[in-house]
C-alpha cells in the first residue's frame, strides 16, 4: 500500500462522481425520449416516468458535483496538479454563476456573455481532467507504477486532442448552411466529435478505476 492515503481516497471519490455523471446522462436521455413519446401519444404514465428520470438526473449530477469537489480537495493534499484541478473547479463554478447572472443584468450583451461563459466552462472542464490525469500519473510514477503513469499521460493527451477536435468541428459546422449536403456533413462532423468525446471519457474513467486500486 502506498503512502498517498489522501490521493487514494480522493481518486475513489472522483471515480464515483464520474460513474454518477454517466448514470445521470443516461437518465436525462431516457427522460427526454420518454417525454417526446408522451407528447406524441399523450401518455400520462410516460410523462410521469420522464419527469422522474429527468429529476433523478439533476439529483445525480448534483451529488456527482459534490463528490468531485470533495475528491479533488482530498487528493490535492498529496499532489499539486490535483490541487490545481480543485481550484479550476471552483473557478468553473464562478464562471457558471456569472454566466447565468450577467446576461440578465447586461441584456444587450447577453449572447456574447453566454458564449464566453460556455467556452470558459468547457475549457475548465478539460483542464480539470488533464490536471487530474497528470497528477495521478505523477503519483503512480513515484510508487513505481510506470504503466499507470504512462496511461495517465496518454489519457491527458487524448483529452486535449479530442477537445481541440471538438472545437474545430463546431467552427467547421458554423460555416455550413443548414440545407442539403452541407447539413448532412454538419451532422456527421458533430456525431463523430461526440463519439470521440464519449470514448475519451470512458478512457478517463477506466484510468481512474485502475488508479483507485493502485495508489
Amino acid at each position: 500500500m502506498s503512502e498517498f492515503v489522501n490521493a487514494r481516497a480522493g481518486v475513489k471519490k472522483i471515480f464515483s462522481a464520474s460513474i454518477l455523471e454517466i448514470i445521470a446522462v443516461v437518465c436525462s436521455f431516457l427522460g427526454t425520449l420518454f417525454l417526446t413519446l408522451a407528447l406524441i401519444d399523450e401518455n400520462g404514465i410516460l410523462s410521469l416516468v420522464s419527469v422522474l428520470l429527468i429529476a433523478a438526473s439533476f439529483v445525480l449530477l448534483l451529488i456527482a458535483f459534490i463528490f468531485n469537489l470533495i475528491g479533488l480537495k482530498k487528493a490535492g493534499k498529496d499532489e499539486s496538479n490535483i490541487e490545481g484541478a480543485f481550484w479550476l473547479a471552483i473557478a468553473g463554478i464562478v464562471v457558471s454563476v456569472l454566466g447565468a447572472i450577467l446576461p440578465v443584468v447586461i441584456s444587450s450583451q447577453s449572447t456574447r456573455i453566454s458564449n464566453i461563459a460556455s467556452v470558459l466552462s468547457g475549457l475548465f472542464e478539460i483542464l480539470i481532467v488533464i490536471f487530474v490525469c497528470t497528477g495521478v500519473s505523477n503519483l503512480a510514477a513515484q510508487i513505481g507504477q510506470e504503466a499507470l503513469a504512462a496511461k495517465g499521460k496518454r489519457t491527458a493527451l487524448t483529452y486535449a486532442i479530442v477537445y481541440a477536435l471538438g472545437k474545430s468541428a463546431s467552427i467547421i459546422v458554423s460555416w455550413f448552411t443548414e440545407s442539403g449536403a452541407q447539413l448532412v456533413v454538419s451532422i456527421i462532423i458533430l456525431v463523430v466529435s461526440i463519439v470521440l468525446e464519449i470514448l475519451a471519457y470512458i478512457w478517463y474513467i477506466t484510468f481512474l478505476g485502475k488508479a483507485r486500486k493502485v495508489l
